[in-house]
């Protein structure tokens, strides 16, 4: 009869009084943390394996154990720093009166300031996890788009067409969409400035940002149906003739 190997008790016995289960997470929580400081400072492209295991204390054979790449973790990281930013926009606006401005003002200061009090966040996700591969973009466009949908939410608490199946709510889709944009770019560029401006300046303007569009939003102007195009551009048509035939 064939001998077996008696089973492998350590796995699962505790070390320095925690389960295998807590001293995973720990370790996988020191590994996106040292994700946070070195994406964030050296860059994710200047970042090894074995400098993220050095910065975590853990032996590079176990970053293997957590993770399949660095890619992954870059993911896991962003997601991780996603849902805190949402959640910091979401409970500040919960704060807030039930006013326009006061709502823009809550949210856009929450966000900026999670982005930008530790400005490694920022970096990592609108420099460093861009374009790392198709997978990754797709991941990252997919969590800062659901800033849209923040934005779409707290505007059609005021009244703005956010239907899914109108041409207004298209509309505001489209709008919220571009927010994001105007949003990202302009903290992408206030990284790079060598001085830049105080923080609650640059959350007010883009407050006033955010203010006038979604006034604009709720009252909009009238939509010009392609007759009225046409209309006009036969007025111009006129007027050019009547310039060209006074000479």
């Amino acid at each position: 009869m064939a001998e077996t190997a008696p089973p492998d008790t350590t796995a699962g016995r505790p070390y320095g009084g925690q389960s295998p289960d807590v001293r995973r997470a720990e370790r996988r929580q020191r590994l996106l943390d040292a994700g946070l400081e070195l994406y964030g400072t050296v860059g994710y492209r200047g970042t090894s394996v074995a400098m993220l295991c050095r910065q975590a204390k853990v032996a590079p054979a176990k970053f293997y154990e957590e993770f399949l790449s660095q890619e992954e973790l870059l993911r896991e990281l962003c997601t991780q720093m996603v849902a805190a930013e949402s959640a910091a926009v979401l409970a500040a606006v919960a704060e807030a009166p039930v006013d326009i401005y006061a709502r823009c003002r809550a949210g856009i200061g929450a966000y900026c300031h999670a982005l930008l009090d530790d400005d490694r966040r920022a970096r990592i996700q609108f420099v460093e996890g861009s374009g790392v591969s198709a997978a990754a973009e797709a991941t990252r466009r997919a969590l800062l788009g659901g800033f849209g949908g923040l934005i779409l939410g707290q505007f059609g608490s005021f009244g703005v067409d956010t239907a899914p199946d109108t041409a207004a709510g298209a509309r505001s889709r489209v709008v919220a969409t571009g927010l994001v944009g105007a949003v990202h770019e302009a903290i992408v560029h206030r990284l790079f400035e060598a001085a830049p401006i105080p923080i609650e300046d640059f959350i007010d303007i883009l407050t006033g940002i955010f203010v006038a569009v979604g006034t604009w939003l709720v009252a909009p102007p009238s939509p010009f149906p392609e007759v009225d195009r046409r209309e006009d551009l036969d007025r111009r048509a006129t007027k050019t003739e009547r310039r060209s035939s006074d000479f």
